[in-house]
Order: structure tokens, then sequence, then C-alpha cells
């Protein structure tokens, strides 16, 4: 295969020295990061464009923590189990340090993994004939050739882990026979986030609002627990100007263009890192208004789902699809039925089998609000009171049984 594109890259110091055509954004980790690290990757087409990867997002922190849970040698049993959530309480910076008493061994292993990135943002797109021949480094309006310039806003030490909940880590029973082999583990990390703030080319600017969510909540610490004050941004709605309209007047200038998106929290509800438990982020329309008409809100495209099955953390089967976890799970292996990490094989019965596969799905109509043959007959119809044409979507991607 003949490779179309040529790829060079600088490191962070080369970057810092100057050299490259921008500098990283202010304040983020990449300015302090080692040396030899990459800093800036850039792509040259066939077509003389240059791709500049130039802000690289890092992970500052990562651990991966195991450690014993299991009774002690004078000990009857294990405690703080919750056998359908796969989980386990454990005493904080006591049992995941190396103080660990429980089991046989006390077993305790952090692995760190060291500050890596693990993005390289897109800032900058030149011609062929582009040259920076102001003293502002990177594209600007006094630059010879064409540029659209990618600008980030970037929210720091946002702290993530897996699973959540405080004091509590993923389950590992190991031997039914054995109390004393039990382990505990999670992992944990802090990372920087970027969100895209604005587009620019020579005539234009793209700016993107963007609001809290609420979900996907950071945690406090490496030992979990739900941080209301750690949020990750949602994209609210897209502003197109005319750049010389909006150097003069600023926020005031009139928008040739604006997309808008509208959310709620209604797929996959009860999920614990999202406010007053609801459910995650879920796109419900998305609509157009032009300059100062406002027209475009009476014909949204609208987005329907299908199958809106409730969050549980092991609410899966092997292929990855959900699986209900069934009722009355216990420790007692006699009595209680075996839950889904244990048994993750697909459920057999059609009717599960297709809702299971379904979850979520997003459904696609056309603006007449009718199904082709297929969806028709597979997905539920959907009534909405709207003024103006509305473009409802309404896509299933069930399959058909055999025969039909």
């Amino acid at each position: 295969m003949k490779r179309n594109s040529t790829i060079q890259n600088l490191t962070i110091e080369e970057v810092n020295n100057g050299v490259g055509i921008n500098h990283f954004m202010q304040g983020s980790l990449a300015t302090t990061a080692n040396g030899h690290h990459i800093g800036q990757i850039i792509s040259l087409g066939n077509d003389g464009l240059r791709y500049v990867y130039g802000q690289p997002a890092y992970n500052k922190k990562q651990e991966e923590v195991t450690f014993a849970v299991g009774a002690p040698l004078t000990g009857s049993g294990v405690t703080g189990v919750d056998y359908p959530k796969g989980l386990v309480s454990y005493t904080p910076n006591v049992d995941n340090s190396t103080n660990n008493a429980k089991g046989l061994d006390n077993y305790f292993q952090r692995v760190t993994t060291p500050v890596y990135a693990h993005s390289y943002l897109l800032t900058a797109v030149v011609s062929d004939d582009y040259v920076d021949t102001d003293n502002i480094k990177g594209p600007s309006d006094g630059d010879l050739g064409t540029y659209t310039k990618f600008s980030y806003e970037r929210i720091d030490n946002y702290k993530w882990r897996v699973p959540v909940e405080l004091n509590k880590a993923s389950y590992n029973e190991g031997l039914k026979t054995d109390i004393h082999d039990d382990k505990a583990n999670y992992i944990y990390g802090e990372k920087e986030l970027f969100y895209l703030d604005t587009i620019q080319t020579k005539n234009f600017i793209a700016i993107f609002d963007k609001d809290d969510r609420q979900d996907g909540l950071g945690v406090i610490n490496d030992n979990g627990g739900i941080d209301n004050n750690s949020k990750q941004k949602v994209l609210t709605q897209i502003r197109l100007y005319s750049k010389p309209d909006y150097k003069a007047n600023g926020n005031n200038a009139t928008p040739i263009k604006v997309v808008h998106f509208v959310y709620d929290y209604s797929l996959c509800p009860g999920v614990p890192n999202s406010l007053n438990g609801q459910g995650k982020l879920t796109l419900k329309k998305v609509y157009f208004t032009y300059r100062d008409s406002k027209k475009g809100k009476l014909s949204p495209y609208v987005f329907t789902y299908k199958n809106n099955l409730p969050y549980h953390l092991k609410a899966y089967d092997r292929w990855g699809n959900y699986k209900k976890v069934p009722s009355g799970i216990s420790s007692n292996v006699l009595t209680s039925p075996l839950p889904t990490f244990e048994f993750p094989y697909v459920n057999q019965l059609a009717t599960d089998v297709h809702d299971n596969a379904t979850a979520w799905i997003f459904n696609m109509k056309n603006r007449f609000g009718k199904n082709d043959d297929f969806n028709e007959k597979w997905t539920d119809k959907q009534e909405s009171e709207h003024s103006g044409e509305v473009t409802t979507f309404n896509m299933n991607y069930g399959a058909k049984p055999d025969g039909d």
C-alpha cells in the first residue's frame, strides 16, 4: 500500500523552544511534560494541506489496585459483599495499602502508570502556501495563505474511577470453597479534558457553547465517591458568524446560522454518577436557526429510542449486549441464581434476545412519521404533537424472525 501522506513529529522540548506552528495551551500539562515526549504531530497530504495536531491531552495518573478481602485464617466469612453488583466494601487506606490484613496472604498490589498523552488534538489545518508572517504565533489574520484554526477549553484534573462507589471495589470471589482467597480491585486516574471552543478561518468563526453535564460526574479521590462539582461538558449550540461582524460586535453580532442541541437524561436510568439518579445524556432534538429568524425551532429533527432499560453494573452478556440481572442473588450457592458475571451466556428466549440486543437503540422515521416495511413491524409507534414539519428519527437494528 502506498502512503499518501508524510507524518512528522516534534518533541515537547522542541515546541517549548518555539519550533512548530503553535504553542501549547497555557496551563496544560504539555507545558511541563518530559521534553522527550511527542508534542506535535504534522500530517502532510498529497494536496499540500498540513494537519497539525499540536495539543497533547494528558492522563496525569493511572493506578490499578488489587488487594485481599478474604476472611483471615480465624475468620468465618467475607463481609461487605454486594453479590448482584459484584462489589465489595473495604476499609480505605488500610485494606488498599501495605497494611492489608485480609485473607491468608494479606495481598496488596498497586500498579501506577506514569503521566502520558492519551490524545493529540487538531489545532490547525494550513494550505501549501501558508506563511506565518506576523508576530502572532500560529494562524492569525495577518498570515498569508489559508488556514483553519481550532481552539479548546480545558478542564484540569478530572478524576475517574471504576467502580465509582465510595470505598467499594470490584469483587473477585475466587474459589467458592475457599473463603480466604477473595480479592478486590479498582482502577483510578486523573486527566485533563479538552472541549472544542472555536473554529476560525480568515472569514468565519464558529463558537461552540457548552454547559455542565449532569452525568459522568468525577470521583472525590482514589477511594471513589461521587464529586458533584467534578463535571464534564455538553455541547448546547454552535454559532457561526462572519468574522468581521464578530470582531466588531462580539456576542451581539448576528449569527449566520446556529445549530441547537436539546438533551435530557432519560436513557439508562439509575446511573450512579448522575445527579439525582438520572440516566445518561440523551440527545432529543436538533434544529437550525438562521440570522434573526427562529422558524427552524418549529421543524426540528426529533430523536426517539427503544428499550430504555435501567442501568446495572453487571447487566451484560459475553457479547456486550444487555442481559437482565436475575433477582434474588445471594452468597448461598444452593439457592441463589447465577449472576451474569458467572453465567454470561446469551438468553435463548427469542423475545428476550431481541429486547436485550436492541437496548437503548436509536429509532428513525421519515418526516411523515412512516417506517419502511422492516421498521413498521419492529418499531413501537410513538405519537407526538408538533407544530410545523417534524423529522423524527426512529431506526431499529433488531433482527427479523426467520421467514419474515
